[in-house]
């Protein structure tokens, strides 16, 4: 973002970079040459750059670091959802493992998929891969289905697969694991919106973390994968974006002010004495929660 247009319209531009040419070291050093080299090209300074965003990496972090005190690195919501999301899975392991056994057997079976078919269900057995929690949040949809219908008729009929059907308190987890994971993933959809705020995101985080505290840690405004010298930066710009929207705000601190000085129209330094009385509200209008099916 550019300081010096901050105050006309904006406008996105879409920079495709090419690969590094040294792809065996893509570490931060080379990825922030590459990004001075490029801007250099199109005569633009680097020092106009406010912060940059991506996920919650080592390397994404380190390239702030690399350019310099003065920028800021937001990591992606949608990277630390995801992480939070496996933390629940990992909650329910032995589950999420005996589907998988299921799966797999119906899958390898003719007479299985030929009993499902004509079911008329049109729902397939599907394998999780275990690096994507959307794919165990699909299979969790589909076994609720497929194992309604086996134990339609007699389980001696289904050989093979009898100690892998599920019991009837593992049904009742497995109702609840999709529907927790069906929240995280209407927040998931939800903050891809082209005009979602950092406040939105902070709303929609407080929400989930009501139900799931163990997420702290990933989505909470304290999260240890936010690295420390960031978090004043974040809070900074969800204040001013709830003070925007005439919602209370708390004053700000020294660090979260400093933070965002770049975004200040006027050219003036600011003084550790305005941070007290600078972009604070006393409006008391509660922050809207977002409004989703909660388990």
């Amino acid at each position: 973002m550019d300081t010096n247009e901050l105050s006309k319209t904006c406008e996105c531009v879409l920079l495709y970079c090419c690969p590094l040419n040294d792809e065996t070291n893509q570490n931060a050093i080379n990825m922030k040459d590459t990004i001075i080299k490029i801007l250099n090209i199109y005569k633009y300074d680097i020092n106009k750059v406010v912060f940059i965003t991506g996920d919650n990496t080592n390397v994404n972090p380190k390239l702030a670091d690399e350019l310099g005190n003065s920028f800021m690195f937001v990591g992606c919501a949608s990277h630390r959802l995801n992480l939070g999301a496996e933390l629940l899975l990992l909650n329910h392991k032995l589950l999420c493992n005996k589907i998988h056994m299921l799966m797999t057997k119906l899958k390898s079976s003719d007479q299985m998929l030929a009993k499902l078919r004509r079911c008329d269900i049109n729902v397939v057995p599907e394998l999780r891969n275990a690096t994507r929690w959307t794919s165990s949040y699909r299979v969790l949809k589909k076994m609720l289905v497929i194992h309604s219908q086996l134990c339609i008729d007699d389980n001696s009929k289904y050989l093979g697969i009898n100690e892998y059907l599920l019991s009837a308190s593992e049904i009742e987890e497995l109702e609840c694991l999709y529907n927790m994971l069906s929240d995280i993933n209407e927040v998931i959809i939800a903050i891809q919106n082209e005009n979602i705020t950092l406040r939105n995101i902070r709303n929609y985080f407080d929400i989930l973390l009501e139900d799931h505290p163990y997420m702290l840690n990933k989505i909470g405004t304290d999260a240890t994968i936010i690295k420390d010298q960031y978090k004043p930066f974040e809070n900074a710009i969800v204040s001013l974006q709830k003070a925007k929207m005439n919602e209370n705000v708390q004053c700000f601190t020294t660090n979260e002010m400093l933070s965002v000085q770049k975004f200040r129209k006027s050219t003036a330094v600011i003084s550790a004495s305005d941070i007290s009385t600078e972009f604070t509200t006393n409006d008391t209008s509660a922050t809207k929660k977002i409004n989703f099916r909660k388990s």
